[in-house]
Parts: C-alpha cells; sequence; structure tokens
C-alpha cells in the first residue's frame, strides 16, 4: 500500500490505495495544534492503516455529528446547582479538552450531553436541530473512567465481540478482523492481544492496558463522536501521548473527540484544539486552545516560560492562582469569580444562537435525517447479537470451571439434603382417601408432604439462584430474577436483596398457607405469579399420579388447591414466568437512566 500526504487526508480507492482528498462536511478549519502535525503518527504504519479501514468501509467523513448546547444547566434535588448557564458549540473534527477541578462538574456536563442526566434547564443541540445524543447513540461512543471489560475474555475476544455487534452490517468478517488487528496494533496491545483481561481476583493485563482496551472497543465501533472521560488516567506518558496522537489522527477525519482530563502534560495539551474550563459548575472559557493563554494573561496571569500551561491553567480555576498573578495593562489581576463573570458577559445571547442556527436549518434537518437512516444501519440484527452472545456466554461459562462446578455442587447438595429429610419414609410421599366405596377403610392422610418437599425445592433454587449479576453485561446472571435484581439494586444491595427476594418467592409455592386457603382469599391470582406454584403443582401431579387408581386424587387436590392433570401446563408456565423475567428486565435496563456519580 502506498501512501501520499499526511494522515489527516487519507481517502481509500477501489483499487485499496491512499489518495489526498478533501473532508466533505467540515464546517470550519481546526486550529492548527502547536505540536508538529506531521509528527502525529504519520509514520506509524499500523494507524495508516486504521485510518484507512475507517475511511474505506465506513461514511467517516460524509456524516458529521456536532453538537451545540445553550444555557445548559443541571439542579439536584434541594436547588443546588451543578451546572449552570453552559452555552457552546463542538464542531466537527475537533479534539476537545474539558478540565477542571475536582467538583467543578465535568462528568456531570457530559452525562447531560449524552443523555444519560436529563437537563434542569437550557437546551442541547446536534447538527443545529434540538434534541440528545441518545437519538445517535450507535454512532456516539463513551468511554467511562473505570474500565468496563468482560475479565473472562481476552483482549481480542473484547474487542472483536465490539466490533462484530456495532458496525454496520455490510462489514464482512475479512473486513473486521483486519480492522481489530489495525486497532490493536494501533494502541500498542499486540503482545497481550490473547491474554485474557482479568480483574482484582484473577490477575491478567496491566491497569493501562486495561485503558486502552476500554477505548478499543469504542474505536472498534468507528464512531462519528467520541466521548472519554479521563483517557490518559493509569497510562505512563508515552502511552498518554500516543492514545492523544491517535485521537488527533481520528479528528483528521471527521470524528469529534471530547476528553474529560485533569492535568494533561505539555504535548498532550498542546495537541488540543479547542478548551473548555469549568470551576464550580460554570464556564471559565470555552475556546481555542492556542488562545487561552493568551485570555488569562489579559486577565492579569502570568506564564512562566518552563511551566507546562496547563498546570498554570489549573491553579487559576481552581481559585490557587495568585502565584502567577501580575499587574499588567490590563490592570490589577481578576479574581476566578470577577473571570467566570467576565465571560458570562460575553456570551452571545439567544436571540444571536437562534438566529446562527435559522440560517442552515434545512441543510441541518437533511443531515440530521440522513444521520438518523445512517445510525439505523449500523449494528448487527436482533439474532446476530443473540447468537454472538450466546457464543460469548459460553466461552465466558467455560474459563469459569470452578465456578460451574460450585454452582452445580450447590444444588446437588441441596437435592442430597432434601432427599436425606424423607428418606425413611421410603419413597411414600402421598397417602390419601381410598376410592369408593373404600373410604372407610383409608388410615391417616398426607396430604401435604409433597408441597412441602416443593417449598424445599423452591427454596433451593432460589438460593442456588441469589447471586446477581448486579455488573450488567458484565457478570451476567443466568436467573431471569437475578437480572431484574442486577439492574434495580447497587452492586453493594444485590447479594442481600437477591437472598430476600428468592426467599419470599420461593415461599409462594401454596404449602403455607394452603393454596386452598388463599383461593378464599381471593388472591390466588398473586401465588400463581410466582415460579413456585407451578413448580409446587407439578411436582403434586407428579408424585399423585400414579396412586390414581387407588386414591381419591380430586379430595387431595380441592384439599390442597391445585389443579391436577396438567404438569405440561405448569411446566410451560415455569417457562413463561422466567421468560418475563428477563423482559422485565430487558425493559428495566432499556428505560433506566444510567446515572454515573456526579464529579
Amino acid at each position: 500500500m502506498r501512501t501520499k500526504g499526511a494522515v489527516s487526508s487519507y481517502s481509500v480507492d477501489m483499487t485499496g490505495d491512499l489518495e489526498e482528498v478533501t473532508p466533505k462536511c467540515a464546517n470550519e478549519k481546526n486550529t492548527t495544534s502547536e505540536v508538529d502535525e506531521t509528527d502525529i503518527n504519520q509514520n506509524d504504519p499500523a494507524v495508516v492503516q486504521f485510518i484507512a479501514s475507517l475511511v474505506a468501509h465506513s461514511a467517516i467523513r460524509e456524516k458529521c455529528v456536532e453538537f451545540g448546547f445553550q444555557n445548559l444547566g443541571f439542579s439536584v434535588k434541594g436547588g443546588s446547582d451543578v451546572l449552570s448557564e453552559l452555552t457552546g458549540e463542538i464542531k466537527q473534527g475537533s479534539l476537545w479538552g474539558v478540565m477542571g477541578p475536582s467538583g467543578a462538574g465535568k462528568s456531570t456536563f457530559v452525562n447531560v450531553l449524552l443523555g444519560k442526566i436529563k437537563q434542569t434547564s437550557g437546551s442541547i443541540h446536534v447538527n443545529g436541530i434540538e434534541g440528545h445524543m441518545r437519538k445517535f447513540k450507535k454512532l456516539i461512543g463513551f468511554v467511562p473512567q473505570d474500565d468496563i471489560i468482560l475479565p473472562e475474555l481476552t483482549v481480542r475476544e473484547n474487542i472483536l465481540h465490539s466490533a462484530r455487534i456495532r458496525l454496520e452490517v455490510s462489514w464482512t468478517e475479512s473486513q473486521i478482523q483486519q480492522h481489530v488487528n489495525a486497532l490493536i496494533s494501533c494502541l500498542r496491545l499486540t503482545h497481550v492481544q490473547h491474554s485474557l483481561v482479568g480483574d482484582v481476583s484473577k490477575r491478567g493485563i496491566s491497569g493501562g492496558q486495561r485503558k486502552r482496551v476500554s477505548i478499543a472497543l469504542e474505536l472498534a465501533a468507528a464512531p462519528k463522536a467520541l466521548v472519554l472521560d479521563e483517557p490518559t488516567s493509569g497510562l505512563d506518558a508515552t502511552a498518554a501521548l500516543s492514545i492523544i496522537r491517535l485521537l488527533k489522527a481520528l479528528c483528521h477525519q471527521g470524528v469529534t473527540v471530547m476528553c474529560i482530563i485533569h492535568q494533561p502534560r505539555a504535548e498532550i495539551f498542546q495537541a488540543l484544539d479547542k478548551l473548555l474550563l469549568l470551576s464550580g459548575g460554570r464556564q471559565v472559557y470555552l475556546g481555542d486552545r492556542s488562545r487561552c493563554v493568551e485570555y488569562f494573561e489579559t486577565k492579569g496571569f502570568t506564564f512562566p516560560r518552563h511551566c507546562n500551561p496547563a498546570d498554570v491553567i489549573m491553579d487559576i480555576i481552581s481559585g490557587h492562582g495568585s502565584g502567577y498573578s501580575h499587574s499588567g495593562p490590563s490592570g490589577p489581576v481578576r479574581t476566578l469569580v470577577q473571570i467566570i463573570q467576565d465571560w458570562e458577559r460575553i456570551q452571545p445571547g439567544p436571540t444571536t444562537v437562534e438566529n446562527q442556527a435559522l440560517a442552515h436549518n434545512q441543510e441541518q434537518v437533511n443531515l440530521s435525517a440522513e444521520l438518523n437512516t445512517y445510525d439505523q444501519l449500523r449494528g448487527a440484527s436482533w439474532s446476530r447479537q443473540a447468537y454472538l452472545c450466546l457464543l460469548r456466554g459460553v466461552k465466558q461459562q467455560t474459563r469459569q470451571t470452578t465456578s460451574f462446578i460450585l454452582e452445580i455442587s450447590v444444588g446437588a447438595v441441596a437435592g442430597l439434603l432434601i432427599g436425606l429429610s424423607v428418606y425413611k419414609i421410603e419413597g411414600l410421599l402421598f397417602q390419601g382417601v381410598f376410592l369408593h366405596p373404600f373410604e372407610l377403610l383409608s388410615s391417616a392422610t398426607n396430604y401435604t408432604l409433597v408441597p412441602e418437599l416443593g417449598l424445599l425445592c423452591s427454596l433451593a433454587i432460589g438460593l442456588a439462584a441469589a447471586p446477581p449479576g448486579v455488573k450488567a453485561f458484565g457478570e451476567e446472571s443466568i436467573y431471569g430474577l437475578a437480572s431484574i435484581i442486577a439492574v434495580i439494586t447497587r452492586r453493594e444491595d444485590g447479594p442481600l436483596m437477591s437472598m430476600i427476594v428468592s426467599l419470599i418467592i420461593g415461599v409462594f409455592g401454596g404449602y403455607g398457607p394452603p393454596l386452598s386457603t388463599v383461593q378464599s382469599w381471593h388472591l390466588q391470582w398473586f401465588w400463581y405469579m410466582c415460579p413456585g406454584t407451578w413448580l409446587s403443582e407439578a411436582y403434586f401431579n407428579e408424585h399423585t399420579a400414579p396412586f390414581s387408581y387407588l386414591y381419591d386424587l380430586e379430595a387431595a387436590a380441592a384439599w390442597t388447591g391445585y389443579t391436577i392433570g396438567r404438569t405440561n401446563i405448569d411446566l410451560c408456565m415455569l417457562l413463561v414466568i422466567g421468560s418475563v423475567y428477563r423482559l422485565i428486565a430487558y425493559l428495566a435496563l432499556v428505560v433506566s437512566d444510567w446515572k454515573i456519580p456526579l464529579q
């Protein structure tokens, strides 16, 4: 493969060669960073191959994503403002840095922008159309601060699964494999690509490598926009700069990238195109990174020659900038509160922003419609996703043999204990009234032992199923009830909650109180919503049916409240209830707003 020009202007023709083109939907030319553009991964064959893969197999330039926000605010209950009056535009093909001290509202801003949290005031625009970024969720990648990677899979398997699930259906398996190969090479993960990721309990790859895998999961989906929360945390200086340079190369292909970043080294700071500075949830600065130092100098601050500008800026917006102050032509140094007020005064009013939005309204509507259509083309079909997740689940299970054996053993021990409890009965679990005309010859009846064993079975199954998969899609649960617990509870509350719910659900099996008594309360509908009732009824049927020639089963059914002769229906209802549990968990997962703790 021959190359021409810089990485920022690569295109792929039908022969596979790279040609020099101009991005089609860039609205404005990015501010040139002080980092030498010819040094940003241009000579890295892996980056060249990865960018070429994006350009060749996706409309990476033609479909651009831009964001805007006007008077954006978010308040928690009680009236405390976490974000206040944020206004700005995030242009396509730019590398943004969001900086601020702890508690400045950086993560909250990103969560509101992504639609994870509903703003309490203001509006958000995508390509000039008011709405939410969630509308284009298949086109926008998000890398959280905490790594969410399946520890039982290898580095390559994690990335490959993300690519297969999320790329366009037009990608062939060969193209996906080549795409993943290039991405792994880009992120310097080739030597660990076949290593298990691991977790705290089972050591795998290093923390820095885990961070790069998290980024790779999103880059594998060829996003049009990418938001990263602390992408350089846990990385050494060289690896961090390599990540930023890769993101910079993506920006040159029209991808919009936003990074929450605390204290970047000088080279990383210089690679940024734009800056959004926050302090106490309010805007301190939004604009070109190259003009940021000049802006603060006009406020009476000086930047020492050999200091990292990012460190000085962080000190200033943290309220500790007195050591960099001086009295210049603009007068005495401004305080942080005054700097915030100065910035708010120079922001365009709502009328100005609305007029600018109306100028290209029809073009933006058309682009939004195209993006929406393109968004629908992303991702594998439902059936293929189910198939891929099944294969992934089987692979995870085979690599957790100890846990699997332990789970089987728990069930076996529970069954053994139940069997030992009725060992002396020698299998005679039911004794009823003889059929007519031999009723008077009947001895004592025993209608309760079979329902009691059904109750014990329900409790045993419930206790075995109690461990929940609280980390949804990470520690997947096999039981539908555990899936619901995984969605609605916090991780630390999951085990206790699942234990309580399993015990409660298991008790509703028709043993105590008997189902016949429940029917007199007109509450049998609730009991039949629980799987224990159907299990106990099937258990009762199978243990009494062999004695239909001898005992009056109708009398036994009337006493217990069970319906005899419908074991097949009982088993089907168990499957239906299990499916309903999973459906409830799925719907809860879809409609829930996953709220990341406010920073």
